[in-house]
């Protein structure tokens, strides 16, 4: 349940995001075209360079924040599980700690999920 309302939330992010970002896109595309309906060819011009300009830096700041936030998979631990026994991979608590609890252990937690649920 607790998962469901995660990921659900995920979902709803994801999508926050892309129409936040197609709104910039449409607001510098507006105001491009403004530009050209308001103004003479010299001045839209001048004005087309300064929003392509501008776009062009936050296409590149967009690109360096996802690349310095960026989580490689290896290091994703989702904190799921499951009574079936498949843990997430790579459980260990850290360098040098076998991965994954001991069996009893999971047996105990895999009946405590199923009688929560």
């Amino acid at each position: 349940s607790m998962h469901k309302a995660v990921d659900g939330m995920m979902a709803e992010y994801r999508k926050a995001f892309f129409t936040f970002g197609l709104g910039l896109i449409a607001f510098h595309m507006s105001a491009l075209m403004f530009g050209w309906l308001l103004f003479g060819p010299l001045v839209a011009t001048s004005i087309t360079l300064c929003i392509l300009v501008a776009l062009r830096i936050l296409w590149r700041y967009v690109v360096r924040i996802f690349q310095k936030f960026q989580l490689p998979k290896d290091m994703v631990i989702s904190g799921r599980f499951s009574p079936e026994g498949d843990l997430y991979p790579g459980a260990g608590a850290g360098p040098g700690h076998e991965p994954g609890p001991d069996p009893y252990e999971h047996q105990t937690l895999g009946s405590l999920i199923s009688r929560e649920q």
